[in-house]
This record gives C-alpha cells, structure tokens and sequence, in this order.
C-alpha cells in the first residue's frame, strides 16, 4: 500500500469537507442563521497519520 497516496487522498478529502461546511455556514448566514465559526483544526487521526507516514517512509 502506498502509504502516501493514502495519506494525500485523505488530505483532499478534508479540503473537500472543509469546504462544504464552509458553504453551508455561508448559506446559513444568508438565511439569517447565527452559525458558529468553526477553524479547521487537524484531528488526533490525522496527526498519527501523518507521524506514521512519515516513519514508514524514511525507512524506505
């Protein structure tokens, strides 16, 4: 398994998701809706992803 290619599709699906609920509190705002702001933040997942990626691949 390429570990990442793994690694980089996950990251374009947390862009993907960021996105939309970027687009939904915008729609939500117009429709005079109080969202709160929410700041994208990695989760503990992502992060052992990352750290795992990282070490298997400097043992390449």
């Amino acid at each position: 398994m390429d570990l990442d290619r793994v690694l980089a599709e996950l990251i374009e699906e947390r862009k993907l998701i960021d996105q939309a609920i970027a687009n939904l509190e915008r729609l939500s705002a117009k429709a005079g809706r109080s969202a709160p702001r929410r700041e994208p933040q990695p989760s503990l997942s992502q992060k052992r992803i990352r750290e795992k990626a990282k070490s298997t691949s400097h043992s390449d």
